[in-house]
């Protein structure tokens, strides 16, 4: 049985599995509870994983199963022999573990790495290829003289490329558009949000006085008082002043001031008075200012703005 033994183990060198399988076969056959059995059984373990050794066997990635000729092997193996297969059955089972877990890894790595991919498509769709697809159509509807869908559009894409610039634009090209078609309040406020931007200040200065017009002509004469009084001295501001006066009480210390000085020829300023009060009597006004070193004045006018002796 040693020269057959031997046989098979050069077979197995030789990588010659059919010869060597033979040799180990007969050697079970014959001797089954002889010396040579269990290292007969790993020659078939051998053969049919087409190694060389026990040793190849010991660094396959995949470990042999613990059942068939190894455990054959094991079964029929005594004393030391017995023990070096204990040994690569331990050394198996670790690599066995090892294997599970790296595959385990390698899931988890792909799972981690399809979760990228996914978040990456979507950031860059919502900070890249929306934005894009949103700021081509806020251009577009800004191209169409559509400047409010425009301006919202531009407002929603805050930094995004020159946003900015189209939004301050669209909003100056929106309020001039008003103005135009007489909104006059929607274009006043629309420029005064604009602030300095380009000549903003002066247009919201002309949206104001038209609106004033329009109050005057639908006898508004608060409302336009209000705004006149704003308007200061734009334009004829301070003479229609004059004329929403005569249909209203001044309806504030500035008003007041201003129609005493207009009645009076005097420049008092508002930093002088402490109180400025009006009463009203048939066709007169009646003024009552107190000065901030506590002297009185009082006036009468017309509501025309003629003082009474």
């Amino acid at each position: 049985m040693v020269a057959m033994y031997i046989q098979g183990c050069r077979a197995l060198a030789e990588g010659n599995w059919k010869e060597a399988t033979a040799c180990f076969d007969k050697i079970v056959l014959s001797d089954p509870g002889g010396p040579d059995v269990a290292p007969a059984h790993v020659g078939l373990l051998c053969a049919k994983l087409r190694v060389n050794s026990l040793q190849s066997i010991k660094d396959f990635k995949t470990p042999p199963t613990m059942e068939g000729d190894f455990a054959r092997a094991l079964q029929s193996a005594t004393g030391e022999y017995k023990q070096m297969l204990i040994n690569y059955q331990r050394l198996w089972a670790e690599a066995e573990r090892k294997a599970k877990q790296h595959k385990k890894h390698k899931r988890l790595a792909a799972m981690l790495t399809s979760l990228f991919f996914i978040a990456g498509v979507v950031l860059l769709c919502v900070f890249v290829i929306v934005p894009n697809i949103k700021y081509k159509e806020a251009v577009n509807l800004f191209s169409s003289a559509q400047y409010g869908e425009a301006a919202t559009m531009f407002d929603i894409l805050g930094n995004y490329k020159d946003s900015r610039e189209y939004l301050l634009e669209a909003s100056y090209q929106q309020a001039l558009k008003r103005l135009e078609n007489k909104q006059y309040d929607a274009a006043a406020n629309g420029f005064d949000a604009l602030g300095a931007y380009k000549n903003s200040m002066d247009f919201a200065k002309e949206a104001k006085y038209c609106l004033a017009e329009q109050h005057i002509k639908n006898e508004q004469y608060d409302q336009a008082a209000k705004l006149l009084i704003e308007l200061d001295n734009y334009k004829d501001s301070k003479e229609k002043r004059k004329l929403v006066f005569e249909h209203t009480l001044p309806f504030s210390k500035k008003g007041i001031i201003e129609f005493i000085n207009n009645a009076t020829g005097r420049s008092i300023q508002s930093s002088e008075i402490v109180t400025a009060s009006c009463m009203e009597s048939g066709d007169l006004y009646i003024f009552k200012l107190v000065y901030t070193n506590g002297s009185v004045l009082n006036a009468t006018t017309t509501k025309s703005g003629q003082l009474v002796q």
